[in-house]
């Protein structure tokens, strides 16, 4: 079982509109909905992404849609990723500090 057609209409979205967010063929859509194919862990994540859920709420493994992260880390994350490599580095570099769980450098 899948959430997607669900989620689909939630959003009030055509399998074409749904299609062209996932880089997907309309008729994929279809069959990933009525679960005539597995999904791959690529449809996986792009689907989580546009639905803003879980991959185990996606795949009906859990009724929480989220995993606790708000809206605002969600985007921030999205433009992280999406955000060119030399960027990255840069937003790294000055995070290194609190990933590593130590106090900040002063500055």
């Amino acid at each position: 079982m899948n959430r997607i057609l669900e989620l689909r209409k939630e959003k009030k979205m055509t399998q074409p509109q749904l299609a062209a967010l996932v880089n997907a063929s309309r008729q994929s859509i279809g069959k990933w909905e009525t679960g005539a194919i597995d999904l791959n862990t690529d449809a996986i994540a792009r689907f989580c992404v546009v639905f803003n859920v879980t991959a185990d709420y996606l795949l009906g493994l859990s009724s929480r849609r989220t995993a606790g992260v708000t809206e605002a880390d969600a985007q921030l994350l999205h433009a992280y990723h999406a955000a060119p490599e030399p960027i990255r580095r840069i937003v790294d570099t000055a995070l290194a500090d609190y990933v590593e769980k130590k106090e900040p450098a002063a500055g």
